[in-house]
């Protein structure tokens, strides 16, 4: 049924039920109307308060709160409409007049932009400045509201961050740069200044030049020349710094907890242009095992180096590895074992591992530390690998800065795809219904979102890029989700979707088609008349279009109530239906006797289908 031919239903009934009352006489001079809307442009959304002038004549009036106007009793012939709204650019349109019809004008409007400026483009710093400003110039037609957006540059701080600014008005904003945090040498930054409700977004280029500076650092060599109560602990300065170092020497303890104010002993090494420094210790006990390592100072702060350890006899530590477990398509447990701790006794233990290679691992690769120490078995979960992917692994400890490894074991991540199904779309009505799946797989790796997309094209089927409707929960089983906001009559097509490891899973498609609305439209009481001297008659119109699901019975309700229904009301049926072709409809009617007199009634059309009843608008008419 042609549905935008119904729009004009009501107009065209009024027109047919006129036509047939015997006592009315012809308009002199037919007239015709206009019914139009404005739009905005950019988001098809209705724009309220235009004001909308026709000409010739100088009418005027208002869009309402959907967007709509109108122009009633016009003459036939051209009229131009012009539409105005502050913050928007004015449009126009001629639109054609003919008599007994009503033209339709359909307009967009466009919302002027935000303009926001600033002063400058650049903010030179320099070697000594910390404090600059510049300003921001409003220059649009109504208030907005701006950002200075600084993204992860941590050495500047503006004020304001965000503020409104009116309509030709200048804000100044207060740039203030941390020189402590600045890099060595040149610096390099862009302000943004954002229009949160408008546009003219620009860009300031920030720069300042830091002063040259780098951290001292040292590294702690294996001791030398080791006796039964001596030995040469031996250092290198892998970077001098800026400022250079001042100082530089050996801390040492039987312990690995040590500073320069907390150890058995620390000696300092003069400084000159040698990397390499050393120093021998004597006093040493020959059962004692020893840790050591080098510092250096720098502006007063202490670096200090790596820790060794040494002893008067020495053995090696030995570990072993065994088979991963608890695998899964991201994860797995990596196991070991100390067998022997080695004198001194190891410093550190843990696995080393890299991904799809044949080499051994080393903890040059990546390295993970497993806390403890002494003999025994030893083990680290590791999360977020890859799946699908082969590992190389091997335990490890680390004795006197020296590295030990078991034998090298490997192992696979597995993937198993997650498994949905769509379901039968369930309590479908005009515009709205619910969505029905299933996982009945989550997968490995585990789903991390569910859901249903939806559109009205059969091919190619909906994706997640269509409309959307994401569902809590990951669990197994059924779920569902109910929509709203449908279009009558229209065909959707649905598949239920997860997403596994970032990538969406789809079911099967199936499809659905909403419920049209029955049209009922109530026409003017006629031939109310007296019937006795206690008693009225009237004649009731109604008029009916065929919706899905289908209409099953139409009539009249009545009664003195101001709005009829079959609850409170006189409920009677059509009779004498007749067929109007052109709309696809029927017009019926039914005479109403023994009415009251001196009583105001009201009466309404309806219609019923397997959903309930609709009806048409409220008419009224007096018995006096």
């Amino acid at each position: 049924m042609n549905r935008y031919k119904l729009l004009f239903l009501p107009i065209i009934f009024c027109l047919l039920i006129g036509c047939s009352s015997d006592d009315k006489e012809p308009l002199a001079d037919a007239s015709g109307s206009i019914a139009g809307s404005v739009s905005d442009m950019t988001t098809g959304e209705p724009v309220q308060t235009v004001n909308v002038v026709l000409n010739p004549g100088g009418k005027q009036t208002v869009t309402g709160t959907d967007g709509n106007f109108s122009f009633l009793n016009l003459k036939p012939g051209d009229y131009s409409l012009e539409i105005k709204k502050d913050g928007y650019e004015s449009n126009n349109a001629v639109i054609s007049v003919s008599a007994n019809e009503i033209a339709q004008a359909h307009l967009l409007i466009e919302r002027l932009p935000a303009v926001i400026t600033t002063d400058r483009t650049l903010l030179e710093f320099g070697e000594e400045l910390t404090t600059l400003s510049f300003a921001i110039v409003n220059r649009g037609y109504t208030e907005l509201t701006f950002r200075v957006e600084k993204g992860n540059c941590s050495w500047i701080s503006v004020n304001p961050e965000e503020e409104n600014i009116k309509a030709g008005q200048t804000t100044a904003i207060v740039v203030t740069i941390n020189r402590e945090l600045l890099a060595s040498g040149a610096n390099e930054a862009v302000l943004v200044v954002k229009s949160l409700n408008g546009g003219g977004n620009t860009e300031i280029k920030v720069t300042a030049i830091g002063e040259y500076r780098a951290q001292s650092a040292v590294n702690t060599l294996e001791p030398s020349d080791i006796t039964s109560s001596s030995a040469v602990l031996n250092g290198e300065i892998t970077n001098e710094g800026a400022p250079k170092y001042t100082e530089r020497g050996f801390i040492w303890n039987t312990s690995q907890e040590m500073t320069l104010t907390s150890n058995t002993g620390h000696i300092s090494v003069p400084v000159n242009d040698n990397k390499l420094f050393s120093s021998k210790i004597e006093n040493l006990l020959s059962t004692q095992t020893y840790y050591a390592r080098s510092y250096c100072k720098q502006n007063g702060q202490i670096i200090y180096g790596n820790i060794v350890a040494f002893s008067m006899s020495a053995t090696s530590p030995k570990v072993e590895t065994s088979s991963a477990t608890n695998i899964s398509s991201t994860s797995a447990t990596l196991n070991g074992t100390v067998l022997e701790s080695g004198t001194p006794a190891y410093t550190e233990r843990g696995f080393c591992i890299v991904s799809n290679s044949y080499a051994d691992p080393t903890v040059s690769d990546t390295k993970i530390v497993v806390s403890g120490s002494g003999q025994g078995n030893y083990s680290a979960q590791l999360t977020n690998l890859e799946y699908d992917t082969s590992y190389n692994f091997r335990a490890y400890v680390i004795q006197g800065g020296k590295a030990y490894y078991g034998t090298t074991c490997y192992f696979s991540t597995s993937f198993n795809e997650a498994n949905v199904v769509t379901s039968n779309v369930t309590n479908i009505n005009y515009t709205s219904a619910t969505l029905n799946g299933t996982i009945a797989n989550p997968g490995d790796p585990a789903i991390t979102e569910r859901g249903f997309c939806y559109s009205t094209n059969s091919y190619p089927a909906p994706t997640v890029s269509d409309n959307r409707i994401r569902v809590n929960g990951v669990a197994t089983g059924a779920f569902k989700a109910d929509i709203d906001n449908l279009e009558e009559d229209q065909t959707y097509y649905v598949r239920a979707y997860a997403i596994q490891n970032g990538e969406p899973i789809y079911g099967s498609t199936v499809n659905f088609t909403t419920y049209l609305t029955p049209m009922i439209l109530t026409g003017p009481v006629r031939n109310v008349s007296e019937s006795s001297l206690t008693e009225w008659q009237a004649t009731f119109v109604g008029l009916v279009a065929d919706g899905n699901p289908q209409v099953t019975e139409y009539g009249f309700v009545y009664s003195t109530n101001t709005m009829p229904t079959v609850n409170n009301s006189t409920k009677v049926q059509g009779t004498n239906a007749k067929y109007l072709t052109e709309y696809d409809a029927y017009q019926f009617e039914r005479k109403i006797t023994n009415l009251q007199n001196y009583k105001t009634y009201y009466v309404r059309a309806y219609a019923k289908t397997s959903l309930g009843y609709f009806y048409g608008e409220t008419e009224s008419f007096s018995t006096f």
